[in-house]
């Protein structure tokens, strides 16, 4: 599992307190394809997945079971912990989404610099 969490960091999602998934990177509601064998157990807090399948909701394919430090742990490049910090207009660095807060942590996206982009 966290083999395939090195691997589709960026696809991660965490079960909302309403009862669906929204992805770290953008928010965006998901929910779990009928398909999958994670429709019949306890919804787990959080996840990676491959593919996104849209009809009339989003659902996640090709889902694996984490632990959210693995995502800090294993992408340091693309996630850190920390406090939410605001960004000086002056700074030559650009976010590209806002913090994420989690329930007793903050996850929050690495800066890049603009010259990178």
């Amino acid at each position: 599992r966290r083999c395939i969490t090195s691997g589709f960091f960026a696809n991660a999602a965490y079960l909302h307190y309403t009862g669906v998934y929204r992805t770290v990177r953008d928010d965006h509601e998901l929910h779990i394809h009928p398909t999958s064998v994670l429709t019949f157990t306890d919804p787990p807090k959080w996840v990676v997945f491959n593919d996104i399948v849209q009809t009339n909701k989003d659902y996640m394919r090709d889902i694996s079971v984490i632990e959210p430090d693995w995502l800090c742990e294993l992408a340091p490049h693309f996630y850190q912990f920390g406090t939410h910090n605001s960004v000086d207009p002056r700074d030559s660095c650009v976010h590209f989404v806002s913090d994420c807060i989690f329930i007793g942590m903050v996850l929050r996206l690495n800066t890049i610099p603009s010259d990178r982009l």
